[in-house]
């Protein structure tokens, strides 16, 4: 497996990683990233994830999540990527590449994730309220216990995703593809359904 290599500090001193081979990098150090430019970086199996190790007890008990908020991820490859608890809010992540990354329990309010491709992604009891995901796709990923409250999923593709618990209360979800999809005890209350592809193949009207 391969190590997660620091940056250097020439690199760590700036916020514009724009265009640069970030791949298996270690942000980990790094809790201010606010308004960063990753303009179609490679971060395939990036670290982002935060932890303080609390002393004498060896367990992980004190999450600083890294501040992400605002940055900027256009057509970003962030493939494998850890983003676990990492705040995003208002990030743009436009055509990003987020196959396989973890997003788990980020906070990714307002985010802009259209035509962003996610599949196979955990974002397990992430923040989405409010966010832009039309186009995005969601096919396989784990969206367990997501809050997706006033979400924009047009024609977003999720199919065989988890949804098992997830508010979907006023989220868009026109001309989805929901097919196969579970979404055992998700609350769709004043969702907008319409067009959209269910998990059992019929369209709704």
């Amino acid at each position: 497996m391969r190590a997660t290599a620091p940056f250097s500090q020439p690199v760590l001193d700036r916020n514009d990683f724009s265009g640069q081979n970030l791949d298996g990098r270690n942000f980990s150090d790094r809790k201010d990233l606010h308004k960063a430019n990753f303009t179609k970086a490679s971060l395939i199996a990036t670290n982002f994830f935060n932890r303080n190790e609390m002393i004498g007890d060896y367990t992980w008990s004190i999450i600083r999540p890294t501040d992400l908020s605002e940055a900027n991820f256009t057509q970003a490859n962030l493939e494998r990527a850890n983003l676990t608890r990492t705040n995003l809010r208002g990030a743009v992540l436009r055509e990003a590449n987020l196959k396989g990354a973890n997003l788990s329990r980020a906070d990714l309010e307002q985010v802009d994730l259209e035509g962003a491709n996610l599949l196979g992604a955990s974002l397990v009891k992430a923040k989405l309220f409010e966010a832009s995901c039309v186009e995005a796709v969601f096919d396989l990923t784990k969206l367990n216990g997501v809050n997706l409250t006033k979400a924009n999923l047009h024609k977003a593709s999720l199919q065989g995703a988890d949804l098992s618990g997830a508010n979907l209360t006023g989220t868009d979800l026109s001309n989805a593809d929901l097919y196969r999809a579970k979404l055992t005890d998700a609350n769709l209350t004043g969702a907008n359904l319409t067009g959209a592809r269910m998990s059992d193949g019929t369209i709704h009207p």
